[in-house]
Parts: C-alpha cells; sequence; structure tokens
C-alpha cells in the first residue's frame, strides 16, 4: 500500500497492517509512534503506562496523534489530525472513535494495554477485536534503509564525539558524576538532548558487573574506569562501550567480542550471537527488542556487548551480507 507524499516508515507500516489485516494502530509507545511519522515530540524520563498517543488508520492512510502543539510534527500529520491532552482517559478515547475509519474498525493492534484501557476500548467499540501490534512493529523495524542506517552514522559520531569529552575529563580526582557531566555537555553541543540509556560511568570493581548508575567516587591511579553511553539524534540511536584507564594501562579487549561480531551476517540467528555469552540489543529508533530466534538480515544494526572482568566493550555493528560493519570506529 502506500502512495505519492507517503513517509516510507508508514508505507511499510500501512503494508504490514494490510498483510496482518489490521485496521487501527494504536501506539502509547513513542519509539513506535517516532518511527511512523518522524514526529519530535516532548522526551520524557523513566516508564508509563499505555495510552493511545498515535493512531494510524488503514482505510484513509492518515496519521493522527496526540499533542497540544505542530512543533516537532511533520508536515504530512496537518493541525486537523492533533487530538489534545486529557486527564480523563474516556475523553481521549472517545475524540479518537470519532477519527475516520476508526469506528467501523475490526481489528485494532495494540504496542501496550492496560485493564483501564482495554475495558474502555471494548465498551465503545464492542465489535472490535484488540490483537498485539508490537510484533508487526518489531518486525517492520528491525531492517534500516540506506537512509536509516545513515541516520544512525550520524548518532554514532555524536556518541563518539561526547565520549571524547570523557577520556578528555578523565583525570586523577575527576569523580563518576563528573564524566557523566563531561559527556552530556559535549553530547547537547553536538545537537542531541536526550541519553538513550541511564550510561555508565564506573570504577572497574574487580570481580563486579559495571555499575550502571554513577557516584561521587573519586578516580584514583591506576583505576579502570567502565564508560557505556548511547545518543539519540533525530530519534535515533548511537551506542558505544570502552573501558579506559587513569594513568593505568586497560588490558587488551578480548578476543569474544571480535568473534561475535563475526556472526553477526545473513541468516544467523540473534541466539547464535549471544551463545557467545555477549548482551545482543537491537538500535534503531531507540531500543529495540530482539529475541533469541530472531534471523539477521542486511540492514539490521545491533549492539553487541561483552564484558570479560575487567574489560567492557561495546560496539554498534551493521548486519552485512557475507560480513558485517562496525558503525563505532573509536578504539
Amino acid at each position: 500500500m502506500g502512495g505519492v507524499g507517503v513517509n516510507p516508515h508508514l508505507e511499510r507500516v500501512l503494508d504490514a497492517m494490510a498483510d496482518a489485516g489490521f485496521d487501527v494502530l494504536l501506539l502509547g509507545r513513542e519509539s513506535n509512534s517516532r518511527y511512523v511519522t518522524m514526529a519530535d515530540r516532548l522526551s520524557v524520563a523513566g516508564s508509563r503506562a499505555f495510552a493511545p498517543g498515535c493512531v494510524v488508520v488503514r482505510e484513509t492512510g492518515a496519521v493522527h496523534m496526540l499533542s497540544i502543539t505542530d512543533d516537532g510534527i511533520p508536515p504530512d500529520v496537518p493541525p486537523k489530525n492533533l487530538y489534545p491532552i486529557s486527564w480523563n482517559p474516556m475523553n481521549i478515547l472517545g475524540g479518537i472513535t470519532q477519527i475516520e475509519g476508526v469506528a467501523d474498525a475490526r481489528t485494532i493492534g495494540v504496542d501496550g494495554l492496560t485493564p483501564l484501557f482495554d475495558q474502555l476500548i471494548k465498551g465503545m467499540l464492542p465489535d472490535v477485536q484488540i490483537v498485539d501490534g508490537e510484533t508487526l512493529l518489531r518486525e517492520v523495524r528491525q531492517a534500516k534503509s540506506d537512509e536509516d542506517v545513515d541516520a544512525i552514522r550520524a548518532a554514532v559520531e555524536t556518541v563518539q564525539a561526547a565520549f571524547s569529552a570523557v577520556t578528555e575529563a578523565l583525570k586523577l580526582g575527576v569523580t563518576e558524576q563528573e564524566l557523566k557531566g563531561a559527556f552530556e555537555e559535549r553530547m547537547a553541543v553536538r545537537g542531541s538532548r536526550t541519553p538513550s540509556f541511564e550510561g555508565t560511568f564506573s570504577v572497574a570493581d574487580a570481580g563486579k558487573p559495571p555499575r550502571a548508575m554513577p557516584t561521587d567516587r573519586a578516580i584514583k591511579a591506576g583505576d579502570l574506569v567502565h564508560v557505556r553511553v548511547g545518543v539519540l539524534r533525530d530519534g535515533w540511536e548511537g551506542a558505544i562501550a570502552r573501558t579506559l584507564g587513569c594513568e593505568a594501562e586497560v588490558p587488551e579487549i578480548p578476543s569474544a567480542h571480535a568473534t561475535t561480531i563475526a556472526l553477526a551476517v545473513d541468516g544467523a540467528n540473534v541466539g547464535d550471537l549471544r551463545a557467545t555469552g555477549a548482551t545482543v540489543e537491537g538500535v534503531g529508533i531507540g531500543h529495540e527488542e530482539m529475541a533469541d530466534g530472531d534471523r539477521l538480515e542486511p540492514g539490521i544494526v545491533l549492539f553487541i556487548e561483552n564484558w570479560s572482568d575487567p574489560v567492557l566493550v561495546g560496539d554498534t555493528v551493521l548486519v552485512g551480507e557475507d560480513s558485517p560493519e562496525v558503525l563505532t570506529t573509536l578504539l
């Protein structure tokens, strides 16, 4: 499906909806909404319960979004397709049911659900069948176009520039929190407002895995420091992990890391990579969940991380037909 003027992500989603027999998608996860629209809405920290912030209607090909402003909303989502925030979920869903194509829907896919919205949807649309829309979005989002990969490359450039600020700041007496500050300051200067996850800036303690939360612990001579960071640039994620030394030589990167990366080729399963002991996650518009049984194909982007005490290393990797491409280049 699709047509002239339809953005390629929306076109892929509409095609997938047609194949799956979905009439409407109700999306509550910001990463899914951003993939469909590339709208730049306000970022919020922490988790949140499901609420329909984006509606995709297969019959009309239209997208409707929850927003009180058109700032950051792309031109192909006109102001008339925006619906307002309300403290009353009945008002939000009541407005959604008035969207053309929703009242006649028989199958609605959701990327999350709460008991309240389950009851409200069934009460206002009694003939509708609610189905899993998250799996459909995961499958659509996995393989990236050349334009998508270029956007991830730009995010990787940004995270590496911000990582370099940590390297520059790593001196005797600096605290873990100050390293985080150096990273986020450079990240903002390079045009990214949001880390893609809470970064790791922690002194390596023998036998203990990297700590996620930085403290006021001061770096001493001879310390090794684990740094795991990511940024969102125009919605796309770039991430890297390395081990740095303060007046200390860093041990060699474990050979298992290169072994895992070499497996990131067409036809492999994610579980094959994880069997080496690595952590393997999908990369795209933020974090992308991947199951062990997911089959790799060219265009999928992964974050592959290995920890072999005391060395932490992680790279953003593009799956290739015969060989992978490591997008992160910092040694």
